[in-house]
């Protein structure tokens, strides 16, 4: 029943006139989760009717639901008494897993659904809590290492139980479960079952539901958007071995090459990128997954984003932010979410709407400012290089750049394309070092003054962006989400987030068009909202405000 109806007013009569009539309705209601109305005894100048749902009920509604364990059926294989053994493929015999049986399961609870067992121990040495996995064949692992090679041993590493259905931290509940009374699920699945994963859609205050959208799985594009996604222009790799080796890898090494020539703070990190699936520091430059010109298996160590939905997640309405997002199983640190998709468009296209529309201003758009967030993170720490007087012989030109892209169109070497790509992206990280040189003072009549050939290069460093080499109107591209998505549209800002974006190149090597995907920050418990930060600017936008109802305690207040 909406709020405001005009059918309250008999309802509210025939309530009043039998108080036992009345309480007798109301407990039935409540106890069966139906909408229900409360008279409380007030004067008859402050009498209300309390609805379900309605604001001074909100809080509680908002998380109308609970948190519960799941329990492992009885018929579950469980791990065998421990004899001593080399493990083999022999060890999971009995273990018959089944891909198609996992998508109502949450992601960390599968190992345990066949044959494995999670307990937490207490190490008496160092007086910490441990994570403990006992296999189907009895033996006991304690950490990702340990575990992906008994995988690997048993020939499962290769198969769907990767290793990022195991985790080894205590403050994770692989049981955990949020789930919501039934009657306030307005919609199964918002993807319609093209996602793995059901997308369930709830709401505690009334019956209404996001607005229809055309749910996508991948990105579209535009008539006028030149997207190159064929698979001969991209460089894969030659590994036989889930590319566990990331010094051989050529994706892993395009992804390292970036940081390389970044601040110091990088070059601390030996590992740079996933780590058994999960990603605990942005890279900033980008990561390369391995893609369809690789020759490794679907389930390597460098797949993550282009991988099916495994996040149990719903879409809920909030109090004040409109419709969120919020996990129904605990998430690791580091685990990938989701993408967000659209639609790719210009910048001025995607500008112009927002100016017809100001009422949703970039409430469903995304920017592919990939090149410009690199730049302007790369801007001033080279500033000590001094370039060579002949700069013909060491920049790169965008003739330079055009044979190289030629030269990777007609050369199908995978170690070729390589080095074509790894070219590119040492001309990418670089291209930022001429943007604030050191000004070399030239003393003239007494007077310091900018050398000739630093006031050139001053000149010439400005508007120096490398979307010039790749696009001729400089123009960035946004994604657009309003009518056609996914459920990364959905996820509200926060000022203290626990989820972050990463970009990650998986179709296209294209620095303009990246996957955004999103990665959890922290560990996440069932039953929290997914937020991350807008990055808004208060006041970019002349005469719109936007006011901030994150409830964290550093709360910016305002997001515009």
């Amino acid at each position: 029943m909406y709020r405001g109806s005009n059918r309250l007013g008999p309802i509210f009569n025939q309530l009043s006139s039998s108080n036992q009539n009345k309480r007798g309705l109301t407990d039935v209601n409540k106890l069966l989760n139906r909408p229900y109305i409360e008279v409380e005894n007030l004067s008859d100048n402050d009498k209300t009717i309390n609805i379900a749902g309605s604001d001074n009920t909100r809080n509680t509604q908002e998380n109308s639901g609970v948190i519960k364990s799941i329990e492992i059926p009885a018929n579950c294989p469980k791990p065998r008494p421990y004899v001593a053994h080399q493990c083999s493929n022999l060890c999971m015999i009995c273990v018959h897993y089944d891909y198609n049986q996992l998508k109502d399961m949450n992601i960390l609870s599968i190992p345990l659904h066949y044959g494995f067992m999670r307990s937490i121990i207490t190490d008496k040495k160092i007086k910490l809590k441990k994570v403990i996995y006992t296999t189907p064949c009895g033996c006991n692992i304690d950490n990702e290492s340990r575990m992906y090679k008994y995988l690997k041993v048993t020939g499962y590493a290769i198969s769907q139980m990767t290793i990022d259905l195991f985790n080894f931290d205590c403050m994770v509940n692989p049981l955990s479960s949020f789930s919501v009374p039934k009657v306030f699920i307005r919609i199964p699945d918002i993807s319609y079952e093209m996602e793995f994963k059901t997308i369930s859609v709830v709401n505690s205050y009334n019956a209404s539901v996001p607005k229809h959208i055309k749910y996508i799985k991948n990105r579209k594009t535009t008539p006028d958007i030149n997207l190159n996604i064929d698979s001969k222009f991209l460089c894969g790799c030659d590994c036989i071995n889930n590319c566990e080796d990331k010094e051989k890898c050529a994706c892993w090494q395009l992804t390292n090459e970036g940081p390389k020539n970044y601040p110091n703070f990088f070059k601390d990190h030996d590992d740079i990128g996933y780590r058994f699936k999960r990603l605990h520091e942005r890279v900033i430059t980008g990561i390369y997954e391995c893609n369809a010109n690789c020759k490794c298996d679907k389930t390597c160590l460098n797949r993550v984003v282009q991988e099916p939905l495994k996040t149990s997640l719903q879409v809920f309405l909030t109090e004040n932010k409109g419709w969120g997002v919020r996990t129904l199983a605990d998430i690791p640190k580091g685990s990938f979410v989701c993408t967000y998709l659209g639609v790719v468009r210009t910048d001025d296209d995607t500008e112009n709407d927002l100016k017809n529309d100001c009422l949703n201003w970039g409430q469903y758009t995304a920017e592919l400012d990939f090149i410009e967030t690199v730049e302007e993170a790369k801007d001033g720490y080279e500033s000590y290089v001094v370039q060579p007087e002949d700069e013909s012989e060491h920049n790169t030109s965008s003739s330079d750049y055009e044979e190289l892209s030629t030269s990777s169109s007609d050369d199908s070497s995978d170690d070729s394309n390589w080095e074509i790509q790894s070219e590119i992206n040492k001309m990418f990280v670089s291209k930022m070092s001429l943007r604030n040189l050191q000004d070399t003072n030239t003393k003239i009549d007494g007077e310091h003054e900018l050398s000739k050939l630093n006031t050139q290069q001053k000149d010439q460093s400005e508007s120096k962006s490398l979307r010039r080499f790749l696009d001729k109107d400089l123009d960035a591209y946004t994604l657009d989400s309003k009518v056609s998505g996914n459920i990364g549209r959905y996820f509200n800002h926060s000022c203290d987030p626990n989820i972050f974006i990463q970009n990650v190149f998986v179709d296209t090597h294209d620095l303009r068009f990246p996957w955004v995907a999103y990665f959890a920050l922290s560990n996440i418990p069932a039953g929290t909202e997914l937020a991350f930060d807008y990055n808004y600017t208060v006041g970019c936008v002349k005469d719109k405000k936007l006011l901030c109802y994150c409830g964290a305690s550093n709360c910016r207040v305002r997001l515009l």
